[in-house]
């Protein structure tokens, strides 16, 4: 069973790719949502509740944890140390690393950013603080969170000629009808779903399993509000379960 974190519901953007790409695997995935958003917490407490989670997976029998969220992968990796483990920032940097990176622009957490796990393969980067907060707490439909990812969008894209925008944190292709409405037409944004399903398929991960697959949800939230706001991020109903870490 493969098991998917994240720090709230952008992680379902990658399950639901997932679960087409990989019919026949059983998955499991967490929300640490009562503590989310990771992006502006201090390295220690990001290391820390990456570990509970990815812990609490393992004891429900995962065999493999993706953690489906840019700022667990690139600040607490390294710290977890654990084969079983697979980060999403190494299918990106696969992906990034075969494209021009001048003609490239990212929008990630701060935590993503200042970490410069895409320094190398990237050249423009902005920081989206408020966009996970929208997504997970407020009301990313309001006039103010418009007001918000146009201001983010136009620092990006200001002087530079790019022809890709991709979203390096799984919560924001929420905002992927907008960005279309703010972003120049021949500017292609790409987020990370697609990325993952083929370097996946390429390292011949996860095992496949004969028969139906069980795709299972839990929250460290309140389940019932977490459901409500989880179909826009997964495109159909989901119920989610509670997780006590």
């Amino acid at each position: 069973m493969l098991g998917v974190f994240d720090s709230g519901s952008g992680g379902l953007t990658v399950a639901q790719t997932l679960s087409k790409a990989f019919p026949h695997v059983s998955m499991m995935y967490l929300g640490d949502h009562a503590r989310s958003p990771y992006g502006d917490r201090p390295v220690n407490e990001i290391e820390q509740y990456t570990k509970e989670c990815v812990d609490w997976l393992f004891a429900q029998g995962c065999d493999q944890v993706l953690l489906a969220c840019n700022t667990a992968s690139a600040v607490a990796l390294d710290y977890l140390d654990d084969d079983r483990v697979i980060g999403i920032i190494e299918p990106t940097r696969d992906w990034l690393s075969t494209r021009d990176k001048e003609d490239i622009g990212l929008l990630a957490t701060t935590a993503t950013v200042t970490s410069g796990v895409y320094s190398d393969v990237v050249a423009y980067q902005h920081s989206c603080p408020a966009w996970t907060l929208f997504i997970e707490k407020g009301n990313p439909k309001s006039e103010g969170a418009k007001e918000v990812v146009t201001r983010d969008v136009n620092t990006l894209i200001e002087g530079r000629e790019l022809n890709t925008v991709v979203l390096a944190c799984t919560h924001y292709p929420y905002f992927h009808d907008l960005l279309a409405e703010i972003l120049p037409s021949d500017v292609t944004v790409v987020d990370q779903g697609d990325m993952v399903a083929n370097w996946l398929k390429d390292h011949n991960r996860p095992a496949q399993t004969d028969g139906d697959s069980a795709l299972q949800f839990f929250t460290t939230d309140d389940p019932i509000e977490v459901s409500r706001r989880a179909a826009d991020f997964f495109g159909s109903p989901v119920t989610f379960q509670k997780a006590t870490i």
